[in-house]
């Protein structure tokens, strides 16, 4: 018999990630003269099955390293944090290895994960990754 997820069809293991359809629709800016798709920190949690404010409180605690983007904005304060496509994806399948996109999902479509960001070593590895891409 296989163990499943208490209300679901999804085998206990199996992992799930949210498609890149699932994420929304990108806004495009010219960085460098190069055409670049951005997500906001609303689709970035939409593909972590987190909320909004659930973002950004990890970066305010230091589990996400802050947006290295903005939007384009007279006071910074106005301006929006924005995640390349490489960054988003990057996050999404760290927090995928990580077991973070494991767990069971309220009426809301919030996951309540198994395990929590502290008990993993998504910050580190997300740190390196977004350096690492910071470089190339």
């Amino acid at each position: 018999m296989v163990d499943r997820y208490p209300g679901s069809d999804r085998e206990i293991g199996e992992r799930r990630v949210v498609e890149p359809a699932d994420w929304g629709r990108p806004k495009t800016f010219n960085i460098n003269g190069t055409p670049t798709e951005f997500y906001s920190v609303g689709q970035l949690a939409a593909a972590l099955r987190r909320s909004s404010v659930t973002i950004r409180k990890w970066e305010r605690l230091g589990y996400l390293p802050i947006a290295q983007f903005r939007t384009p904005g007279q006071v910074r304060q106005k301006a929006r944090r924005l995640y390349s496509r490489a960054q988003l994806e990057t996050i999404v399948a760290i927090a995928a290895d990580e077991g973070l996109l494991e767990g069971t999902i309220d009426a809301q479509g919030i996951l309540h994960p198994k395990v929590g960001i502290t008990e993993t070593k998504f910050t580190e590895r997300v740190a390196e990754a977004l350096r690492r891409l910071g470089e190339a």
